[in-house]
Order: C-alpha cells, then sequence, then structure tokens
C-alpha cells in the first residue's frame, strides 16, 4: 500500500483539513483497514461523505451487515462460523489525565446526569440482593481542592452516556453479523450464558460497555456475568508487573531517535504548556500521551479546546491535530517500531495470547464449552495485540472501540468427526476489515490474515509467548 498519512477533520459544515505535515510523519503508512486519507477526533458518527472505514477515534470502524463479507472460500455454503474471540478497546470516557488546575480549563461541565453506574451486591445465600446503588459523583463548592477537578458530576475517566450508547450501538452491529438473522449467524439462539463469555478489565467503564454491547445484541434477563482476573496478574490491560519489559522500554526511550523527537516537539510542547499549566510536571512532557487524552476525550464529546482564562491564550484546533499525530507517533514507535519493541511487548503481553491460544486449542480439541468470548479492554490492550498480530505498515493510536476479530470457519464436508481431523481456518478482522500482516503464519500469498490454518494461528501466537516470562518479570 502506499505511503501516506492521515489528516484530521471535523464533523462540522466545513470539514478542517490538517495542514502541510512535517515530512517524517508523511512516512507512517496508512492502517490497512482503512482508505481515506482523514481522520475523526470529534464525534462518533462518521460523515457520510467520507468512506465507511474512515479512522475515528472517537469511535473506530467495525464490523457490521452493512459492509461485512463471508470469506470467499465459505461462499455459497463451503464453509461455516463455529467460533469466535473478539477484542475490543472500550468506547468513548472522560479524561484520565487532568490538568494542574483543571476547574479553570473548563468552559463546560462535564455531566453525567444522564448515566448511571449501578452497583450492588447479591448474597447468594439466605439474604438474597442488597438495594441497587449507583454513583453520584459530586464537588461540593467548599471543598479546598475544587480547583483540581472539573465542574460536573463525571468522574475522572469514566464512561460517558455517549460512550455507552456508542457500545450499545456496538453490540447491535455485531448481531447484525453474527446473530441469528446475519450473514455469518454464529449465535443462531440468541445471546445465551452457556454460548458467550464476556471477559473485561477490572474498570468500571469496561464493565459499563460489556453491558452495552449485550444489551445491542438484544439481550434480556436481567444479570450476565462478566469475568475479571486478579487486578495485580490481569493480563487484559495489561496490568501484571514485568520489571525486564520496563527496562526494555526504559532503554529504547534513551536513544537518540526518541530523544531528537522530543527536542523537535519542544515548541508544541511550550505552546500546550503555555495555556493548560504544565510545564513543571514531568509526565506531561516525557510523552505526548497524557496531552493526548485530555485533548481527544474533550473534542469525542462535544467539548471546546482549553483557553487560560488568565492570559486568553488557548489550544487551537491546529496544535491539537499536530498532537494527535504525535501521539499516532509515539505509540508505533513504542510498541511496534523502536528497537527491542517486539521483546517489550512479548513481556509485556505474552500472558494475554497464551490465553487466546489456548482458547483455539481447547476449540480444536472439542473441550470448548462457548461459541464465543468477548474481551472488552483498554488502547494499551490493542496496540500490544496489533504488534503481536504483526499488522503490516504502523500501527495507529488504537481508536475507541477499536476491535480485533478472530473467526473460525470449518468445511461444511468435515461436519462428521469419525475420527477425521476437522479442517478448520481462521480469518482476522480489525477496524472491520480482514487484517493485512508480516507474520507468515498468520498470513495468504496475500499477505491477509485470512483462511490461515487454525494451527498456524496457535503456533503464531504460542511463539510470542516467552518460557521465561516469570522468571524475567519478577526479576530485580
Amino acid at each position: 500500500m502506499a505511503s501516506a498519512f492521515f489528516q484530521p477533520v471535523f464533523s462540522r459544515p466545513s470539514p478542517h483539513l490538517h495542514p502541510q505535515q512535517p515530512s517524517y510523519l508523511k512516512e507512517l503508512r496508512t492502517m490497512t483497514s482503512t482508505s481515506s486519507p482523514v481522520s475523526i477526533y470529534n464525534s462518533s458518527t462518521t460523515p457520510s461523505h467520507l468512506p465507511w472505514n474512515t479512522y475515528n477515534y472517537c469511535n473506530a470502524p467495525h464490523v457490521s451487515s452493512r459492509h461485512y463479507q463471508v470469506p470467499e472460500q465459505a461462499q455459497g455454503g463451503k464453509a461455516e462460523l463455529v467460533y469466535l474471540n473478539v477484542i475490543q478497546r472500550h468506547h468513548k470516557r472522560t479524561p484520565d489525565n487532568l490538568y494542574p488546575r483543571e476547574n479553570e480549563l473548563n468552559s463546560q461541565e462535564w455531566d453525567c446526569s444522564d448515566y448511571r453506574q449501578v452497583n450492588y451486591g447479591v448474597d447468594l445465600g439466605s439474604s438474597g440482593p442488597s438495594n441497587q446503588i449507583y454513583h453520584k459523583t459530586n464537588t461540593p463548592s467548599w471543598h479546598p481542592l475544587v480547583p483540581l477537578f472539573w465542574n460536573g458530576t463525571c468522574d475522572q475517566g469514566q464512561l460517558t452516556s455517549g460512550g455507552l450508547r456508542d457500545a450499545v450501538q456496538k453490540g447491535k452491529d455485531f448481531f447484525s453479523v453474527y446473530g441469528p438473522n446475519g450473514p455469518s449467524p454464529l449465535l443462531r439462539r440468541g445471546i445465551h450464558e452457556n454460548d458467550v463469555l464476556f471477559r473485561t478489565s477490572n474498570s468500571d467503564r469496561t464493565y459499563s460497555v460489556a453491558g452495552g454491547i449485550l444489551k445491542g445484541m438484544g439481550h434480556v434477563g436481567g444479570s450476565f456475568p462478566v469475568h475479571t482476573q486478579p487486578s495485580s496478574i490481569d493480563s487484559l490491560v495489561p496490568n501484571y508487573s514485568c520489571s525486564y519489559a520496563n527496562r526494555i522500554r526504559e532503554a529504547f526511550q534513551d536513544v537518540a531517535e526518541w530523544k531528537d523527537h522530543l527536542a523537535s516537539k519542544a515548541q508544541l510542547f511550550d505552546s500546550l504548556n503555555q495555556v493548560v499549566g504544565t510545564g513543571s510536571r514531568s509526565d506531561w512532557n516525557s510523552w505526548i500521551d497524557h496531552h493526548f487524552d485530555a485533548l481527544a476525550s474533550r473534542q469525542c464529546s462535544g467539548h471546546d479546546l482549553p483557553t487560560n482564562p488568565m492570559t486568553g491564550s488557548r489550544v487551537t484546533q491546529e496544535m491539537a491535530d499536530q498532537v494527535y499525530l504525535e501521539g499516532d507517533w509515539e505509540y508505533d514507535y513504542i510498541w511496534n517500531r523502536a528497537e527491542g519493541a517486539d521483546e517489550y511487548v512479548k513481556y509485556g503481553f505474552g500472558v494475554f495470547l497464551q490465553e487466546l491460544a489456548n482458547n483455539l486449542k481447547a476449540f480444536r480439541d472439542q473441550v470448548e464449552t462457548f461459541k464465543l468470548k468477548y474481551y472488552v479492554g483498554h488502547d494499551g490492550t490493542m496496540v500490544r495485540l496489533l504488534k503481536s498480530l504483526a499488522q503490516s505498515g504502523s500501527i495507529r493510536w488504537p481508536a475507541l472501540g477499536s476491535e480485533v476479530i478472530l473467526e473460525v470457519w470449518r468445511s461444511v464436508d468435515d461436519k462428521s468427526k469419525g475420527g477425521k481431523k476437522l479442517d478448520h481456518h481462521v480469518r482476522i478482522l480489525s477496524y472491520g476489515q480482514t487484517l493485512r500482516s508480516e507474520a507468515k503464519l498468520l498470513t495468504n500469498a496475500k499477505g491477509l490474515a485470512d483462511w490461515v490454518p487454525l494451527d498456524d494461528v496457535i503456533r503464531h501466537l504460542e511463539g510470542r509467548v516467552p518460557q521465561d516470562l516469570l522468571e524475567k518479570c519478577t526479576s530485580s
């Protein structure tokens, strides 16, 4: 695919196109799942005049019956879909990173009065369920630390009602493909606990997204189990500590290319710091991550960019556009392109890849009891997964709601067991389209992860699980 770069576009009457980009950014190849030279950062809705698979950070392109295609090898009833693993990022939320004087920089409240995070306990013994309770965030005016938090009723990093609506629609679109009336009707009898397993991180926002997806899929009947791992060893975020992986990252962020990158962006950082007061904060100046999160979270929810009330200086749209481009560059460098990035991802994400391999082996060996395993994680989940699957080209910052789907197909002629080895093949979708990969075990002659033998996919995943992971991750 020809080299190109993405220009942010905003769904206003006159879309804003990013001006000429620095030359090194032109070297970032487009994601193979997209075909538009623009990107969206301020709406969950992709304008109708743009291709459906335009990169939309606020709500990623994903599978839907409107554009889904059955694999060529399965057309005409030659094969049937028999198993799915899905991994996706959560949907829209409030910023995770707060400015030093956050309150002063928000002309609009973060209003979550239209969203409830409901929690309650159920004693499976004698006492039964407790009262249903829900979070209600309030910041009292008398609180001495009010300047450190925004006005409104949303908490830091909280899923918004808009994010929940996107999750519900995501469930509808997913079910339009894999439900009983879809082109690949794996879930012929709807959503049942015996067929579908959901696993999330231990974050409220991933729980809530799982609930929204289930609603969109048409699940009725109230409760549904969502599986998690203990926080300290959760492989989905990933959240387990790995000192060896940390040392690798420290090393490749201490080389000339990374230092030159930060030095070349000194003016951008200075301009941002002057507006939002982060000049003395090393976590805001050692990479663009915090600025990206703070700006994109606002714009995806329709909020204005920050203005300093004392000086009148403001973050312009051009500055925000540059932040988004730098975020893409940094994510690609850290998790994909840097010398040592592959080793860093193997040790930091190997446990989750073992889980995926175990799932596929259990299915192959006919001991899997579920038809669908659905994971809801974070941007760190997705960027590591795409690297682990050797996505071709550069890896952009994973959009909200971005997904990877592993479809397992079985040739119709091999339905009968009878001691015969079943003919299973895998297709991998990313951002709603077949993944293009550099991994030989995952691809056909065209470089696509399409109709690949199941055993080859298992071999690839297991090959990325270091045998000495426990030893190296716990070494001092």
